[in-house]
């Protein structure tokens, strides 16, 4: 809810951008000098797709180093994000690269897509269930959804001062579903997010120290 409240002040399309400027600068170097592009990902992820022909979503997509490649591959690729600044910086770095493009809250992506890959930022959604269920909405029968989703293994890291505060807003999300801020998503609760009232599960498992999840979605 309080994410929720948040967005109806906090509009991307009238120039609000979370993300400042000299960490869009940062990223976007790193996502193409290869510190930001996980070659693991894309050979996982071709073990249950193709990309050629496909319509894809890239949620979250930051400075859009994997828009590129689904492009390159021959996809019809479609770029959403937050942040103004990555995309400005994305379209000026490839002016003749032919996708679309829109600026929003990660649940607020439109249209209907055979896959939807969605790289480290499910915890910026409002909402874990509802926007799972954004996804079986955008997803055509028997589409995919890709995921690679940050979890508890976050608290192994050095976060000095913030324990506390990461720890309180983990788990009244893991335990209650009420998410304030953008904790990561528990692997438990990653499992009971994706039932299979929605989706055929083709993995769920550990990837690096993230979950990676890959579902296809039920015929209707």
């Amino acid at each position: 809810m309080i994410n929720f409240l948040l967005s109806l002040i906090q509009n991307p399309q009238k120039g609000f951008d979370p993300v400042p400027a000299k960490h869009v600068d940062q990223y976007f170097e790193e996502a193409y000098n290869g510190k930001r592009f996980n070659e693991k990902i894309t050979t996982k992820l071709k073990e249950f797709t193709i990309f050629k022909g496909k319509k894809i979503l890239d949620l979250g997509a930051g400075p859009g180093q994997y828009t590129k490649y689904f492009v390159d591959q021959g996809a019809e690729t479609h770029y959403h994000d937050i942040s103004k600044g990555y995309l400005q910086l994305f379209k000026e770095k490839f002016p003749d690269l032919k996708f679309t493009s829109s600026l929003d809250y990660l649940d607020h992506f439109q249209g209907k897509y055979d896959l939807i890959f969605n790289n480290v930022c499910f915890n910026y959604c409002m909402d874990d269930s509802k926007f799972v269920k954004k996804v079986a909405q955008g997803l055509h029968p028997n589409g995919i959804y890709f995921g690679v989703l940050g979890n508890e293994n976050v608290f192994n890291k050095e976060l000095s001062r913030n324990v506390f505060l990461l720890k309180t807003q983990f788990l009244l999300n893991d335990i209650l579903g009420i998410k304030i801020g953008h904790p990561f998503t528990g692997r438990n609760r990653i499992k009971r997010l994706f039932t299979k009232k929605y989706f055929e599960i083709l993995a769920l498992e550990d990837f690096g120290v993230n979950t990676l999840v890959v579902v296809k979605k039920k015929e209707v």
